[in-house]
């Protein structure tokens, strides 16, 4: 009638109590055993009175009390499926219950920790007995303490039955794990330290100074609870699943309240690496996860997947870590590492912020729906550095990098940013990476930036560098403005632009080949030095502002709406390049080359300079006057001078060779220096007006439609053409008017008054033709000097050879 009851009797080969059916009896040693241990109908427990549980059907199963330690002994025995079933220790005041063991191993069937002194349900093995050790009380924490050299397996379960406590299984010789889980446990730590009580009996905290724990294949499963990994090193080749997951590698001091570590001394050698999560290893944290890796020098190894499902996670180490190519770092939310060096090869990824704190080298991916944030002595990423970046991978949230370092930061890779990206460093080195972001992006650096053939491209870029800033063949591209600080910028065949305002301060600038400007805004180069643009580009949609101590533009293009350029006392050579202004240009240089080069704006020009040699060139007005002042000499052959409007020039000479010189109104002023217009062009719509030591027309034409007026020291028409289409002519010479086969022509009056005039083979012709020659000789042989109302000529001589 009791075939499901059990009783315990004495076996007397196996030396324990056993559970056997009620009608058995004991053998050996008669009823009195089994009436001793009472007779109770339980559905499932007896415990061995050898407190030992050794059992080659139970896979490795060694449950072996201590009978050395001090104080009561826990007993271990088996319920009626065999599962193994430890009545623990009654707790003291502090609510711990202390258990040591000299073998410590959990085989697949499990055990359980019997925390209730009445009959419990359990999940591994059904009913068990209430605990004869524990009346009306259980444990909060259950301690179970491992005094031998013995190392520990856990293949199995480990279920608490009654009442929920916290589980601390601690073994200095080490933990292994493959296959274990945690029922009825809140909190379990597994930990090769030693405990530590305080006065009134609490766990305080917990010693390490050695051993291992390894998670093999089957892994361990704590789900639903804390778990506090606590050794000098940690091998994880299977997979760790916890609610909440602290992984605290080194010789440390831990608190077990919050579980913060503090150095100590370890015994024996130190391991090679603190925490090693292989490529089959995995450790997952439902909530907020933690590695701390405290020994100086050993570091952290990540070859499998280390995640926080749903909290933060923060890794630490005193020694490198690393991520391999198999490695994955995810976080449901903030994610920190600091190490003295990170190398990420695998994944590093959270919906939230990235925290990075030490020397960091990235081939791999760090990204973050939010922000990135990376600090070190140096940071080289060849891999991709994004935040913003939502779950599709699209850079859409507002996430920003920000990269600083008191070293170099090296970007071969990509920094993707759906905000800001900011990269302070003692150099930086962008080349052949590229860098993105919706918002700003912020280089500084004391040292030089290089982003040659890199890609940089923001909402604003903003460079300021206390070196050089190299973009050779690079692309820095703005959609609002870039400010560009550096003390050289190097942008040969690069390009510095935006779609708004650039400006650009530099000790020097080259730009050969290369481009800086803007698609509709404004450009300032202000350079304390020279800008070279050989064969490049300087360009603003509006007003550009260029200045430094010289300006080279052989072969390049200088554009902008309003055009300012000043060199100081330096030299602009414009040699077959082209400066050009929708509006005004104003120029201010030492040497103005423009051999073969195109100066031109649509309103007005003006220029100051020390010098200009427009050999071959083109430099005037579409629409408005042109303004030329030169300290020096001014070199038109073979060039044009020309304005729609007035045009002034002075200088102490005037090279029109072969050249032109055109305007409306046009004042021409060279002092006591020459105009040598031979075979040039000198025209006006409207008056022309010169003053000149000389005037050299020979074979040229100097021709106003309105009034022309000569003042020089002497004129030399030979072959020339000097007048008025519809006005007056005055010539006022202190020498000679030589005008031997020329025309001195006014459709009005003409005036002449020279030391002499010479007037061979060709006519002098006006309406009204004064002509004063002093005490010197008109000649006018072959050639009759007329006036179609009246003459009047005052000469010492009057020579007709007719």
């Amino acid at each position: 009638m009791n075939a499901k009851c059990y009783r315990t009797v004495f076996n007397a080969a196996r030396g324990m109590l056993v559970a056997v059916e009620e009608s058995a009896r004991s053998t050996g040693k008669g009823r009195s055993a089994g009436s001793r241990a009472g007779r109770r109908c339980a559905c499932a427990l007896m415990l061995t009175a050898a407190g030992a549980l050794a059992s080659p059907g139970l896979q490795a199963q060694s449950l072996t009390v201590d009978r050395g330690a001090s104080g009561p002994h826990p007993v271990v025995g088996v319920a009626a499926n065999g599962t193994p079933v430890v009545n623990i220790n009654a707790p003291s005041a502090a609510g711990v219950s202390s258990n040591a063991f000299t073998h410590y191993n959990v085989g697949q069937a499990g055990v359980v920790l019997n925390n209730s002194g009445q009959h419990s349900q359990t999940q591994i093995a059904g009913w068990v007995q209430g605990n004869p050790f524990l009346g009306n009380n259980s444990a909060r924490v259950i301690l179970n303490q491992v005094t031998s050299g013995n190392p520990s397996t856990l293949a199995g379960p480990t279920e608490i039955a009654g009442n929920r406590a916290n589980l601390i299984i601690a073994n200095p010789a080490g933990i292994a794990c493959s296959g274990c889980s945690f029922v009825q446990a809140p909190r379990v730590t597994l930990t090769t330290g030693t405990p530590n009580f305080d006065a009134l009996g609490n766990l305080s905290s917990l010693s390490v100074q050695q051993g291992q724990i390894t998670v093999n294949g089957a892994g361990l499963d704590a789900r639903g609870a804390q778990l506090d990994l606590l050794s000098r090193a940690m091998a994880i080749n299977g997979a760790v699943w916890a609610e909440r997951l602290n992984a605290v590698a080194g010789a440390n001091r831990i608190d077990y309240g919050s579980v913060t570590p503090t150095a100590i001394a370890g015994t024996g050698p130190a391991p090679q690496v603190a925490i090693d999560v292989g490529q089959l290893g995995s450790m997952y944290g439902g909530g907020a996860t933690r590695l701390i890796g405290t020994e100086q020098g050993l570091g952290v190894n990540i070859g499998g997947n280390l995640a926080a499902l749903t909290g933060r996670l923060d890794l630490s180490a005193n020694g490198d870590v690393t991520i391999t190519p198999t490695g994955r770092v995810q976080s449901a939310a903030d994610l920190a590492m600091a190490a003295p060096n990170v190398t990420n090869q695998g994944v590093v990824s959270t919906p939230g912020t990235v925290s990075i704190s030490g020397g960091t080298t990235n081939t791999g991916s760090v990204i973050a729906g939010g922000n990135v944030a990376i600090a070190g002595p140096q940071i080289v990423n060849a891999g991709t550095i994004g935040a913003g970046v939502d779950a599709n991978g699209g850079v859409t949230q507002a996430g920003s990098v920000a990269l600083n370092a008191t070293g170099t930061v090296r970007n071969g890779g990509s920094l993707l940013a759906g905000r800001d990206v900011g990269v302070s460093a003692g150099s930086i080195d962008a080349g052949n990476g590229n860098v993105s972001a919706r918002g700003a992006v912020t280089l500084t650096t004391a040292g030089d930036v290089s982003s040659r053939g890199a890609a940089v491209s923001a909402d604003s870029v903003a460079i300021q560098a206390g070196g050089t800033l190299d973009n050779a063949a690079g692309n820095l591209w703005s959609a609002t403005g870039m400010q560009v600080g550096a003390q050289r910028v190097a942008n040969q065949g690069g390009l510095l632009g935006a779609v708004g305002d650039v400006a650009v301060a530099a000790g020097s600038v080259d730009n050969g080949a290369g481009t800086i400007g803007s698609q509709t805004g404004s450009l300032n180069v202000n350079s304390t030095g020279a800008i070279a643009n050989a064969g490049g580009k300087l360009i603003a949609a509006q007003d550009a502002s260029l200045t430094g101590t010289g300006l080279g533009n052989q072969g390049g293009t200088v554009s902008a709406r309003n055009l300012s350029i000043n060199t100081g006392t330096g030299a602009i050579d414009n040699t077959g390049g082209t400066v050009s202004a929708a509006g005004t240009a104003a120029i201010g240089a030492g040497a103005l080359v423009n051999r073969g080069g195109t100066l031109a704006a649509v309103g007005d020009v003006t220029l100051k300079v020390s010098s200009l040699d427009n050999t071959g060139g083109a430099l005037g007005s579409q629409t408005a006057g042109l303004h030329l002042d030169s300290a020096g000499a001014i070199d038109n052959a073979g060039g044009k001078l020309v304005a729609a409007q007035d045009a002034s020039l002075t200088g102490t000479g005037l090279g029109n060779q072969a050249g032109t010189v055109s305007a409306r109104n046009l004042s021409i002023n060279t002092g006591t220096g020459a105009l040598d217009n031979t075979k040039g062009t000198v025209s006006a719509a409207g008056t022309a007006t010169v003053n000149a030591g000389s005037l050299i027309n020979q074979g040229g034409t100097l021709a106003a439609v309105a009034d022309v007026r000569a003042n020089v020291g002497r004129l030399d028409n030979t072959g020339g053409a000097l007048g008025s289409q519809t006005a007056s002519l005055s010539v006022i010479s202190t020498g000679a008017i030589d005008n031997a086969g020329g025309k001195l022509v006014a459709a009005r009056d003409a005036t002449f008054s020279a030391a002499s005039l010479g007037n061979a083979e060709r006519d002098v012709s006006a309406l009204g033709l004064i002509i004063h020659a002093g005490s010197r000789t008109v000649r006018h042989s072959d050639c009759p000097l007329s006036a179609s109302d009246a003459g009047t000529v005052h000469a010492g001589h009057l020579l007709d050879r007719r």
